[in-house]
């Protein structure tokens, strides 16, 4: 079980950067400034096409005695199993970049061929976090003693981080576009950056640290 430190340090610094992670208040002059600490940890690389995953390594033991404890165990492991995937994937476009150099048309050529396997990837990466949330939800909610209910938490939290990630993520794409596009003066309302929502996931941790004091 992870420590009382960990979760107080993420916790807070979530509930920090909380005023600008909500859905109101974005346009606010130092909204941005509050939230860099969450975009930090999801900022697209600039060397990558696809969204990246945070792919925490969730290192939870079986336990022969708790066999829906297990379950979980398995399909926790097959979700990071998915997010390795696209990790590689990731790895071997930087490799063909790297290879050819200052060249951007073959560059753009090596995006093209791996986007349908990128996007691949990431449906079924984005398919069986969602199943993993769901199968996680259902185990806290029915073993509310277990001895693995603060495992379990954490590792809802982090799904609960990924789904929040991606979303932002999605969100920031569209807005860069109607960015360029309102620059351009295609359209004549300013578009509303949009901010990461992480309420789900500091609701998780306050529950592992008022569960787990010591």
């Amino acid at each position: 079980m992870r420590s009382k430190i960990f979760f107080v340090m993420f916790a807070a610094l979530i509930s920090a950067s909380l005023p600008s992670c909500r859905t109101t208040g974005a346009n606010s002059p130092d909204a941005s400034l509050r939230n860099d600490g969450i975009k930090a940890k999801i900022q697209k690389p600039q060397a990558h096409y696809f969204l990246p995953r945070s792919n925490v390594a969730f290192q939870f033991e079986r336990d022969d005695r708790d066999p829906d404890w297990n379950g979980i165990v398995k399909i926790l492991s097959d979700h990071e199993a998915q997010g390795k995937r696209i990790l590689k994937l990731q790895s071997d476009v930087d490799v063909a970049m790297k290879e050819k150099g200052g060249n951007d048309s073959e560059k753009s050529s090596i995006r093209t061929m791996y986007v349908d396997e990128a996007k691949k990837l990431e449906a079924e990466y984005s398919k069986s976090r969602e199943q993993a949330i769901g199968h996680v939800e259902v185990f806290v909610n029915k073993n509310p003693a277990s001895i693995h209910l603060a495992d379990g938490l954490w590792g809802l939290a982090e799904l609960y981080f990924e789904r929040a990630s991606e979303e932002y993520l999605s969100a920031k794409d569209e807005f860069d576009r109607q960015m360029r596009e309102f620059e351009e003066g295609k359209i004549r309302v300013e578009p509303t950056e949009p901010v990461i929502n992480v309420e789900k996931v500091i609701a998780q941790y306050h529950l592992l640290i008022k569960g787990y004091p010591n």
